[in-house]
């Protein structure tokens, strides 16, 4: 029976490995989805086998003695990157819903090259290693730690939707207006397209802070299984068989 738990699938993995896998291929569906249907078949493929491949990473590291470490360091390193999300989210949302109403020509010039860039430049820095590999990480890495596993599982769920939400439509509109020029106006259709993305806008910056909040709060968890969690020392590896 030991030696079956061993070589078998981890029983408290099974829903984080679920969702791991799911979340990674959605959002590389998605991200895909900017470039056409086939690019999005590709990338869920894509996304579909690195969460595989993190399934398979993370049941090896949570039957090791240092769990709690490896645990530890994917909650803190996901928990610290999505407060840095947050916080630039709140730098700049004021700024755009302010200018977006009384001077949209700043505001065009804010989407555009080469202000775009850098105001783009710290959410691709700060998600792609949430999508890839910090926040799976967090989920695989914490399975065996029921307590932490809710609230880390709402977060990834919250994560995932918010940056399917992204993909879809968020990036695709904002490329649209990055196509003109410096100095050229946004049309009235853009303008009124941009007004109610800076409205929804503030909805996907407060699922980034509940998100950080979510992963904050497993963060106070202390990094310890319950009991039904513990390996029983029927399945403690024994250096003798007896046949």
């Amino acid at each position: 029976m030991g030696a079956t738990r061993r070589a078998g699938f981890v029983p408290e993995l099974r829903i984080p490995a679920i969702a791991a896998a799911v979340g990674t291929s959605l959002i590389g569906a998605s991200a895909g989805s900017l470039g056409g249907p086939f690019p999005a078949a590709i990338f869920g493929a894509v996304g579909f086998a690195w969460g595989v491949l993190a399934v398979m990473i993370a049941k090896r590291l949570i039957r090791s003695p240092r769990r709690a470490t490896f645990g530890n360091v994917a909650l803190y390193a996901a928990t610290f990157a999505t407060a840095c999300l947050t916080g630039v989210g709140l730098h700049s949302m004021p700024i755009m819903a302010l200018s977006v109403d009384r001077a949209p020509q700043f505001f065009a010039d804010l989407v555009r090259p080469p202000v775009g860039d850098a105001e783009a430049l710290p959410f691709y820095l700060l998600n792609t290693p949430l999508e890839w590999l910090l926040i799976p990480a967090a989920v695989l890495l914490n399975a065996w730690i029921p307590k932490r596993q809710k609230l880390i599982l709402i977060a990834a769920v919250i994560f995932v939707a918010l940056r399917v939400w992204s993909y879809v439509y968020f990036i695709p509109q904002i490329l649209d207006w990055s196509n003109g020029q410096a100095g050229q106006p946004l049309t009235a259709t853009q303008l009124e397209q941009a007004s109610l993305w800076v409205d929804l806008s503030w909805i996907r910056l407060a699922m980034d802070a509940a998100i950080a909040l979510l992963l904050l709060s497993a963060a106070f968890v202390p990094a310890v299984a319950s009991r039904s969690h513990e390996p029983s020392a029927a399945h403690q590896p024994r250096s003798v068989v007896v046949s």
